[in-house]
């Protein structure tokens, strides 16, 4: 009996610690609206924030390297934790508000995780389009041009895009 009994406590034990002393663990969770794939390597997605009703329309999904990899998996109305990345991004005083929340290093990727005045979560690599960087403080603002980035999905329940 004490041989089942302590591996038990052990897990649980290890698990609380992980999720406690982890600020950097988010989860979003998104509904796919539509799945439009434009050929067996670029699909398009239209995903609402279960969390917040955003709804963030041509998100790029370019992960699949074959029919059975990347997020090929995911299938309309059904929910996943996504992680989306604003790719192509250009810093731009009379754009979009976002708050800085932490520095993530994502596989083997520094990003930034931000979020919008709606609650939404989103990640941005250290320098923009422009080569600019965006100096990290958290809690500070960064502005972004709405017009300048693609939204690439690039982790869907825990799968990562081949990128990283």
């Amino acid at each position: 009996m004490t041989r089942l009994i302590l591996p038990v406590i052990y897990f649980a034990f290890r698990v609380t610690i992980l999720i406690r002393d982890s600020k950097k663990v988010k989860i979003m969770y998104y509904k796919v609206k539509k799945r439009e794939v434009d050929n067996i390597f670029e699909t398009f997605l239209d995903l609402e924030n279960v969390k917040t009703k955003t709804l963030e329309k041509d998100v790029f999904d370019d992960s699949v390297t074959d029919e059975k990899t990347g997020f090929s998996f995911m299938e309309v109305n059904e929910v996943y934790d996504c992680k989306i990345l604003l790719s192509l991004y250009t810093l731009n005083e009379n754009g979009e508000k976002y708050t800085l929340l932490h520095s993530i290093k994502i596989a083997n990727q520094e990003l930034y995780e931000i979020e919008n005045t709606s609650g939404d979560q989103y990640y941005i690599r250290p320098n923009d389009d422009d080569g600019k960087t965006v100096v990290f403080k958290e809690g500070n603002a960064v502005t972004i041009s709405k017009d300048s980035y693609r939204k690439d999905l690039i982790q869907v329940d825990g799968v990562l895009h081949p990128d990283f």
